[in-house]
């Protein structure tokens, strides 16, 4: 799965608006210590395959920002580089907002092709 998680990393890294409102705080799994908004964190969980001898993946995608218009602007920015780079867009979610913590997260979850 690792190559999985640097080829996500890289796609979403490489995206000049991504990369413009996340800089390069694009992490599998854990953010970290004292990271600030926005980023993103992705999972990546395997899925049935096409045939017995080929493995399908999943990712989930959540975009953290200060606030809801923040994560909602890194949401629809990952949406457009996931999907350009051909992975199928699944659903998304709305998102929740810590006022106290000034955090907010949208989620996405895409059927990753082509790996």
């Amino acid at each position: 799965m690792k190559i999985i998680a640097q080829h996500i990393a890289q796609v979403l890294v490489n995206d000049a608006l991504v990369a413009d409102l996340v800089a390069d705080k694009v992490n599998w799994g854990l953010a970290g210590e004292n990271v600030r908004t926005p980023f993103v964190l992705f999972g990546i969980e395997e899925t049935k395959g096409m045939s017995k001898d080929r493995r399908g993946f999943a990712a989930n995608i959540r975009c953290f920002g200060k606030n809801m218009d923040e994560a909602s602007d890194v949401y629809e920015a990952v949406k457009a580089v996931m999907q350009n780079a051909g992975h199928d867009f699944i659903n998304g979610q709305g998102g929740i907002s810590d006022d106290e913590y000034r955090e907010a997260v949208m989620e996405l979850n895409f059927n990753l092709k082509n790996i």
